[in-house]
């Protein structure tokens, strides 16, 4: 009998630890909060995306359905690289690619409901670069005044914007200089202030060539599992 007394005890604290018994459980648990920026090791998206082909599985040799290349270095989708399923987004020169001068870009346009409750950004990211000496990443949060165009960048440099439609800078994501992290990192961004606007989201990279007296070297950037959660009440 005493036997039994101590598993019904045993029985009811676990039941209070854990929640099950009605009434005792936390009937409001706090919000989840995002910050202007997050790393996290193990992220999910919670099936409010709307970003389209988010882990550029999608496509055509090196052409990712939905997405816009720009740039007089070819953004490509690559099988080489990936953080998930078997496809990722490359911008500037692998390790094996020629030393060349000038911008590698890729983007979407994406419509942030206006009741949306809550609105995040994420993705993973790569990043490779022989130029000396390699940048520290990641940066300071970013500077919305922070903008890398019209002038163009003294060393190889790894970016990430939201943009108007038209191509002008709201935000900055980050701005790296020839970082070489040699392993997927994962950000993650609040844009809740975007609510009921179209915004392009953009990475790319910036490599200053050859010939350049800030540093020969050659500079690319990996993004995979792009998500923007958006949920609706």
């Amino acid at each position: 009998m005493n036997q039994v007394r101590r598993i019904l005890m045993m029985l009811l604290v676990l039941l209070l630890t854990i929640g099950i018994v009605p009434g005792l459980a936390d009937p409001d648990p706090p919000p989840k909060i995002y910050l202007p920026f997050i790393t996290s090791s193990n992220p999910d998206s919670v099936n409010c995306n709307i970003v389209l082909n988010s882990g550029f599985e999608d496509g055509e040799g090196t052409d990712a359905h939905d997405w816009e290349q720009t740039g007089l270095i070819t953004a490509d989708r690559t099988s080489i690289g990936y953080y998930a399923g078997t496809h990722s987004m490359q911008t500037g020169i692998p390790s094996s690619g020629t030393d060349l001068a000038g911008y590698s870009q890729f983007y979407q346009d994406v419509t942030i409901p206006a009741g949306a409750v809550n609105a995040v950004l994420s993705y993973w990211v790569y990043t490779n670069s022989s130029e000396t000496p390699p940048g520290l990443m990641p940066d300071p949060p970013p500077l919305s005044a922070d903008i890398y165009g019209p002038a163009t960048p003294d060393y190889d440099t790894q970016f990430g914007y939201l943009q108007t439609t038209s191509g002008a800078n709201l935000e900055r994501l980050f701005w790296w200089t020839a970082s070489e992290s040699d392993s997927w990192n994962f950000m993650q961004f609040d844009v809740r202030s975007y609510r009921g606007q179209t915004i392009r989201v953009l990475f790319g990279t910036y490599n200053n060539g050859p010939d350049s007296p800030f540093g020969p070297g050659k500079t690319g950037m990996w993004v995979d599992e792009v998500y923007l959660d958006a949920c609706e009440p």
